[in-house]
């Protein structure tokens, strides 16, 4: 059998006092179960104030009690505490020997005061139950905001078909502040800079409408170009590649751009000749008014499309097909490059006698034009030549070591004391020297023998230097004139 507490089974008693040790049943409301307490935990639980308690159950500070929290008389008539009867509205007025101005001692300033319009409050609050804010603007000016719940709800008060965008933004200061947002419009989440947000991929999305980079786009036949997806790509049409045939059917496509559709069309190759009225030999017969044999006159034999080509070759350029006059230029630009000919080498070379370019040798072009090889003996030269005296500028300072080679008669100004010194390989030369008003003692250095006049340092003094070199061996003959 089951039995149940019914608590409006038993009778009222309105006479007995309640004490502090007596016990209480109630009905928790959150497993429906009951439980006993005693009175005295009763009253601490529920904060309730007795009359033996420092408050005025009348005024706190001039405010009327109606202000505060009050407990109804009728549901604690019986209780006590110590023996004393729990404070009632029936207890408020004056002369009851409570102290208007604090609450279990604290001010009556410490406490909030319930009243119409706005209300400051200084501290911390907290709300042990729900906080409901009816109004249209809420503010929360915190350095740190901790939210328990897992879902936030924007745009709570719509109810009809939505229509405005809704999200989070980031107060970036001198920046521009950055956006996360559902575009209502375009059905997409978007984020980034306010102003030009990019439309977020998500994983659903990304398993069919987006494609990896990494894909790639491939030319397929008669196609170039393409790649990964990692950037734009371009495929271009590119015939080279495909297969070619020798003769052509009626049957065949031919790809073909109608320039009144400006669209690519594709026709067969009867229908290209019927488009075109081309001639071929399918019209030629009795009859049709036509000569087979010749064109404008001229035998066919003598004729050649005019898609043959002319195809510039070796040390040449230009060319084409034959649709127009045509040029070929020598161009020798575009030849390999040798490092020293040989005597039997051939050199390209026009003959103005003969009023052509012929082929020669390089040993004969040599001989042809008397010409003197520098790594050859026994040349005879049967004519002359003059030479344009080499200034080698004013040597002052230092040795001045003579450079042979650079002309076989030179000159110099004697600008101040120096060293003069020989060339470090085999040759000969003649040096002119003439004396400035500044002109130093002229010594010498690294020559095998030197005799002749001695240098001197009066301005205008002129000598003539024989020098030689032979076999490593130098002489220096000084000349004053």
């Amino acid at each position: 059998r089951n039995f149940d507490l019914a608590l409006q089974e038993l009778g009222l008693d309105t006479g007995t006092i309640l004490n502090n040790a007596d016990w209480l049943t109630f009905v928790d409301a959150t497993d429906n179960a009951h439980y006993r307490i005693t009175v005295a935990n009763f009253i601490s639980d529920q904060n309730i104030v007795l009359s033996t308690d420092a408050i005025d159950a009348d005024t706190l500070d001039g405010l009327n009690s109606t202000v505060f929290a009050q407990l109804a008389s009728a549901n604690f008539t019986s209780l006590q505490k110590g023996g004393a009867n729990v404070l009632t509205t029936a207890d408020e007025g004056a002369g009851n020997g409570l102290d208007a101005d604090t609450v279990d001692g604290k001010q009556a300033a410490a406490f909030a005061e319930l009243a119409a319009g706005s209300n400051t409050f200084t501290g911390s609050m907290v709300v042990q139950g729900d906080l409901t804010i009816s109004g249209t603007t809420t503010t929360v000016d915190t350095a740190n905001l901790a939210v328990s719940d897992n879902i936030i709800i924007c745009n709570n008060d719509v109810t009809a078909a939505p229509s405005e965008n809704a999200g989070l933004e980031i107060e970036r200061g001198t920046s521009t502040n950055a956006q996360m947002l559902w575009d209502e419009t375009a059905d997409v989440w978007k984020a980034g800079i306010s102003g030009s947000l990019d439309t977020l991929v998500l994983q659903a999305d990304a398993d069919g409408a987006y494609a990896a980079q990494t894909i790639t786009v491939a030319a397929g036949v008669g196609l170039a170009g393409g790649g990964s997806l990692a950037a734009n790509r371009t495929l271009n049409l590119d015939i080279s590649g495909l297969g070619a045939t020798t003769t052509l059917a009626g049957a065949d496509s031919m790809l073909a751009y109608d320039a009144s559709g400006t669209a690519h069309v594709r026709r067969t190759f009867s229908d290209v000749i019927s488009d075109l009225n081309i001639l071929t030999t399918a019209n030629e017969g009795a009859g049709n008014g036509l000569d087979a044999d010749t064109v404008d006159g001229i035998e066919g034999a003598a004729l050649v499309q005019t898609v043959r080509t002319l195809t510039s070759g070796v040390a040449l350029t230009g060319g084409g097909d034959l649709s127009a006059n045509r040029t070929l230029n020598l161009d020798i630009s575009g030849l390999g490059a040798t490092t020293a000919l040989a005597g039997a080498d051939s050199v390209l070379v026009y003959d103005a006698s003969g009023t052509m370019h012929i082929r020669r040798t390089l040993d004969d072009a040599v001989s042809d034009l008397s010409l003197l090889k520098s790594n050859t003996e026994n040349q005879t030269i049967t004519g002359g030549a003059s030479v344009t005296t080499k200034d080698q500028g004013t040597k002052s300072t230092g040795t001045y070591t003579m450079d042979f080679s650079n002309r076989p008669i030179q000159k110099l100004s004697n600008g101040g004391a120096f060293t003069l010194a020989p060339d470090t390989d085999d040759g000969s030369c003649i040096l002119h020297i003439t004396n400035s008003a500044t002109a130093g003692a002229i010594t010498t250095s690294g020559w095998s023998l030197v005799d002749g006049d001695a240098f001197s340092t009066t301005n205008l003094d002129e000598f003539v230097c024989y020098c030689v070199r032979a076999n490593g061996k130098s002489i220096l003959t000084v000349k004053a004139l």
